[in-house]
């Protein structure tokens, strides 16, 4: 639930959490009770999250239209070695174990 705000004419402001639906209904003061209406001074906060969600967040977006390429790295002999067959045995497939 967001932290909405709201100014009461006799006490200032004060902060409120409450549902989205309720974004438009007016809140009582906490210190005189009256129906406040709601007022936007401050930027939607976004520090609930954590700083490594924020910087997911970040790289996913950033990625969306263009994902980065990734090279696979050069074997040392200079052949281009499939390494999902760097293990396997003439004639049979190390995985598999009986038949």
């Amino acid at each position: 639930m967001p932290v909405y705000e709201y100014e009461c004419g006799r006490c200032g402001d004060f902060t409120f959490l409450a549902p989205i639906a309720d974004y438009r209904r007016e809140q009582a003061c906490p210190e005189c009770r009256r129906l406040s209406p709601r007022v936007i001074r401050t930027a939607p906060a976004v520090s609930g999250c954590s700083s490594a969600l924020r910087a997911a967040h970040r790289r996913a977006e950033s990625s969306a239209e263009r994902p980065r390429r990734v090279r696979a790295p050069a074997s040392p002999s200079g052949a281009h070695a499939h390494p999902a067959r760097a293990g396997r045995v003439a004639g049979g497939r190390p995985w598999m174990l009986s038949h």
